[in-house]
């Protein structure tokens, strides 16, 4: 056997069958997926259109609602899913102030839904049950731009504050340590 040949014994990982990350690009993907307790979760489907005032279901057909339907789940990653709703949801001044007392909320919001090049404007049901998402994702993509114009990376699971972490210090002390002991040649 040459020196630059070497055997490995240790089989290489193979992240793309892990369950979690098959689980986590099925979610992602709006696919029937298993979560990581293996209860099984539905696929996701677009819920029915609106009865308002504004006439919503006449504007949009449920093809056209298929369509956006699909080509947001079909992104498949919570950064760019979070940019199409910030490119679908505008925030306004509101209009009508209350002088009596103080009111929580500041701001409104227009909803969109975009068909071929031209938007469309919707009431907020149209547009949560299109793309079937919660009230919860609409804030929390607010929320990232207010911070800052422009949508950061998901950074859920990669804070720093993890405290099992071994620092450099130890591990040099550790392989200071190896590096005592006699080397001899393995009984191949």
């Amino acid at each position: 056997m040459t020196p630059s040949v070497k055997l490995q014994r240790k089989r290489l990982k193979k992240v793309p069958s892990w369950k979690d990350v098959k689980s986590k690009k099925e979610l992602n993907l709006g696919l029937d997926h298993n979560n990581r307790s293996g209860k099984n979760k539905s696929a996701k489907t677009m819920g029915l259109p609106c009865k308002c005032k504004m006439k919503c279901f006449d504007k949009i057909s449920d093809n056209i609602r298929k369509t956006v339907f699909d080509e947001y789940w079909g992104l498949g990653d919570h950064v760019r899913q979070w940019d199409f709703i910030s490119r679908c949801v505008r925030i306004k001044e509101k209009k009508v102030a209350t002088t009596s007392s103080n009111s929580r909320r500041a701001l409104s919001r227009e909803y969109y839904i975009p068909i071929n090049f031209v938007e469309i404007k919707v009431c907020k049901v149209m547009f949560l049950n299109t793309i079937s998402v919660t009230e919860k994702i609409i804030s929390t993509v607010s929320k990232k731009l207010n911070m800052s114009p422009v949508i950061e990376h998901d950074m859920r699971g990669k804070h720093t504050n993890r405290p099992h972490v071994i620092g450099t210090t130890v591990i040099d002390f550790i392989k200071e340590h190896i590096a005592m002991f006699p080397t001899v040649e393995s009984h191949l």
